[in-house]
């Protein structure tokens, strides 16, 4: 994959001299060559597991929203919504090998978590929702919806952050339809799919 940022393209290749795959990281999921023979391009959405298509809808999504964009995904996410998005980090935290001791805590706040399979069940689709839209935040305000907390990490304000939480609500929706509730699934989707009026769940 060639990225300078999201969204990059995706290419499959096929190695044709191999390097020596030497001090990389226990997790890593890549290898060295000196050179590959380029296949074929590839669509976005196979980052993203089973659901993909779903997931690469929602993440275009947040191109090009606007003012009243947020203003209509703020004021129409269901309170009841951050603790099913809980939910769903905390099934992904129970597939994990190795229990980890954070698993079955409040996890509103959460966009990835290590796992035995990715950083999510999306992969990196939660962390790509959430910088797209940090992005877009900062180009529509000049940096007036960015706050900065007493430790100095950056946050979306409310009105701002209610309305990534509709996208990352929604991607956890299709992540997990087959271990939600049809109710469930409308909650978390209900705002993104008052907007955007395409149903999140992919068959």
């Amino acid at each position: 994959m060639t990225v300078a940022k999201w969204p990059g393209t995706l290419w499959q290749a096929e190695i044709i001299d191999e390097a020596k795959n030497t001090g990389l990281l226990d997790y890593a999921k890549y290898s060295r060559a000196n050179a590959v023979k380029i296949l074929e391009k590839l669509s976005l959405d196979v980052l993203f597991g089973n659901y993909g298509e779903g997931i690469l809808k929602i993440i275009e999504s947040t191109n090009a929203f606007d003012i009243d964009t947020v203003q209509k995904l703020s004021s129409t996410l269901p309170a009841e919504a951050s603790a099913l998005y809980s939910k769903g980090w905390n099934i992904f935290g129970g597939t994990v090998k190795d229990q980890p001791p954070y698993n079955g805590r409040n996890q509103t706040d959460t966009i990835a978590m290590p796992g035995d399979e990715g950083s999510s069940p999306i992969n990196n689709g939660f962390s790509i929702i959430y910088s797209q839209v940090f992005d877009r935040t900062k180009d529509l305000t000049g940096g007036k919806a960015i706050l900065v907390d007493e430790e100095g990490k950056a946050y979306l304000d409310g009105t701002w952050s209610n309305a990534c939480n509709a996208y990352l609500y929604a991607a956890m929706a299709i992540a997990y339809q087959d271990k939600l509730t049809n109710n469930e699934i409308e909650i978390l989707s209900k705002a993104w799919e008052g907007v955007y009026g395409a149903s999140t769940v992919i068959s």
